[in-house]
Order: structure tokens, then C-alpha cells, then sequence
């Protein structure tokens, strides 16, 4: 049975409980309490144990050396490599169809993570579970990292230094043939500017003919010193367009020679590595136990929270019970809700 004055605080209106009633009413409900606290927190512990992942990262930058070539005599240029672009040039090389498979297979991803190649979806589904497992990260200094996560924490860090080498090997395979397709153009390009240099060596010796003519003759009308003055702004603007091919042809030549010997040697300085990736040194049972006491802690208080609420608000919810009756509270149902 209830006391008097408990049953006297919960029959007028919203209860003055104090501290002794929620105190009383807790200790009778202890052992519910300590059982639904001891179950979420156990529970809490296992959910963080198995959902736990290690990080590994390996951080690198990406190169800029400028290799450009000259397009005409306005000097523009293209560039090999720009800046502003490393991110979505590495992004297209890791984030591949071709690469996800090659991890697939070098890591025996399938058995991993628990994948039957026999189900409907199996591709898909350990595909979508690889791509939440890499991130491709920047920073404002310039540095990229390739980040894994794994419940394997050696996994994780195998698989986020074989990425770095399947990009490393890919950029040089990019690199390569874009050096091959430059030298292409080199080629072409200077024959181009060898056939502008022969004719405007053809027109020079053309206007130092006219020019020796008109002179040998002896002559001085007007007609023969226009032909001279309009020979020798020919002459001038054919030496200029002359010096102008012949710089741009000496700089491809330079040029074609860098790639050429870029290709030759296999020297590629376009991506470096500042730091490795390595095995997380994170403890399991650290966040575990963290996680599994906030729990506790909140079930606690939602558990007291609760009991304070009907113990509050109880008389409301015997008037529920007796069809919205207010007088005449049932000693009984009350007892019933205790």
C-alpha cells in the first residue's frame, strides 16, 4: 500500500512530488532500472566494437614544373600541368571502375566483407561498400591525402598505399603519352616553322635581287626610288618575321629535347610523396567504452526522467483510466500504476 501523504500528493491536480517520492518509487523499480541500463550499455559496447574503423592516410602533392612551348609569333603557350586541376586530374584516376576491380581482387574484398558472389547485386553491393571506404581529401597548402577506413587496421593501411602506387603508376602512364603527343606536336610544329623560315629566306634573297638590280642600273627616277624604298620595308619586315621563326624554332627545339628526355629517362616528378600511409594505432576498447557509458548514462536519465513524469502528471493519467472521471480517485488503480 501507498503511504497517505503519497497517495494525498497525487490525487488534486499535477502532484507536488518531492525528492523522497521519486527517490521511493525509484528504489522499488531498481532492479528495472540496473537491467535496462546494464543491457543498453552492453549493447552500446557491442554496436561500437563492430562498427569501429581504422584511418590510414598517405599524404602527397602534386608537382607543377612548367613545360610549355611557343604557338606563333603572339608567344602564347599550353601548359602541360595546371595547378588548379590536380585534384579533379587524381580524382579521375582513383575513383575508376578499373581500379575499384583491382582492389576487389588484390584484397580479396568479397571474403573481407562478407560478400556471396552468387547473390543478386553482389558487385554492386561490394562495389558501394569500397567506395565509402575511400576519400580523396585536399587541403588549402596543396597536399592530397588518400584516406581508407577498415575495420582491418592493416588492411586499411595496404590498401591506402597500394592506391598511391596504382596512381603513381597510372599519372606516369598519363604522363607518358601526353609527353609522346607534345613531342607530336613538336615535330609538326617545326616543320611548320621550318617551312615559314625557308620562304622567308626565298622572299629575302627575292628583295635583295630587285634590290642589286635597281641599284646596278644606275637609274634615279621616281619610279626606281619607290621600288627601293617599298624593297627595303619588304627586306625589314621579312628579317623581322625571320628572327621571329627562327627564336620560336630554336625554343621548340629546346622543348622537344625536355620531353623527349623526359620520355627516354622515365623521369616524372609530378607526384611525391610526403608521408606513407601506416597502421592506426587506435584501440578498440577505448571509444567502446566511451560510447557504452554515454549510453548508460543517458538511459539513466531518460529511465528517471520517465518515472518522474508519471509519477508528476499521475493523477491525469488515472482519470484516463476511470473514463474521464476526476472525482474519487481508485486507491486501487492507483496502487495498479505504482
Amino acid at each position: 500500500m501507498l503511504p497517505d501523504q503519497f497517495l494525498r500528493n497525487h490525487t488534486n491536480g499535477s502532484a507536488n512530488l518531492n525528492t523522497a517520492d521519486l527517490l521511493q518509487h525509484l528504489l522499488r523499480k531498481k532492479s528495472w532500472l540496473i537491467s535496462l541500463v546494464l543491457t543498453t550499455g552492453v549493447l552500446g559496447f557491442i554496436f561500437q566494437w563492430m562498427m569501429f574503423t581504422h584511418v590510414s592516410s598517405v599524404h602527397f602533392i602534386v608537382d607543377n614544373p612548367s613545360v610549355s612551348f611557343p604557338t606563333g609569333k603572339d608567344n602564347a603557350s599550353f601548359n602541360l600541368n595546371e595547378k588548379d586541376k590536380n585534384y579533379n586530374h587524381v580524382y579521375k584516376l582513383v575513383f575508376t571502375k578499373d581500379h575499384y576491380d583491382y582492389l576487389i581482387e588484390k584484397f580479396n574484398l568479397y571474403e573481407r566483407y562478407g560478400v556471396d558472389r552468387k547473390e543478386e547485386f553482389h558487385y554492386e553491393k561490394i562495389l558501394n561498400t569500397l567506395k565509402t571506404r575511400i576519400t580523396l581529401l585536399d587541403n588549402e597548402t596543396g597536399v592530397l591525402s588518400i584516406v581508407v577506413k577498415d575495420q582491418d587496421r592493416y588492411l586499411a593501411s595496404d590498401m591506402a598505399n597500394e592506391i598511391m602506387a596504382y596512381l603513381i603508376l597510372k599519372n606516369k602512364n598519363h604522363l607518358e603519352e601526353s609527353y609522346a603527343k607534345k613531342s607530336e606536336l613538336y615535330n609538326s610544329y617545326g616543320q611548320f616553322l621550318k617551312n615559314d623560315i625557308e620562304q622567308s629566306i626565298a622572299k629575302l634573297d627575292s628583295s635583295l635581287s630587285k634590290y642589286k638590280y635597281i641599284n646596278e642600273s644606275g637609274t634615279s627616277s621616281k619610279t626606281d626610288l619607290k621600288l627601293i624604298a617599298e624593297n627595303q620595308t619588304m627586306m625589314s619586315k621579312f628579317i623581322h618575321d625571320l628572327e621571329n621563326s627562327m627564336n620560336d624554332y630554336v625554343n621548340l627545339k629546346k622543348f622537344s629535347s625536355i620531353a623527349e628526355e623526359s620520355v627516354r629517362q622515365n623521369y616524372f616528378a609530378f607526384i611525391r610523396i610526403l608521408e606513407p600511409a601506416t597502421p592506426s594505432f587506435q584501440n578498440h576498447y577505448v571509444p567502446a567504452i566511451f560510447i557504452s557509458m554515454v549510453v548508460m548514462m543517458s538511459t539513466a536519465m531518460i529511465f528517471i526522467f520517465a518515472v518522474y513524469i508519471q509519477l508528476r502528471y499521475r493523477h491525469y493519467f488515472l482519470i484516463i483510466m476511470n473514463g474521464g472521471k476526476k472525482a474519487n480517485v481508485d486507491i486501487k488503480a492507483m496502487q495498479e500504476l505504482n
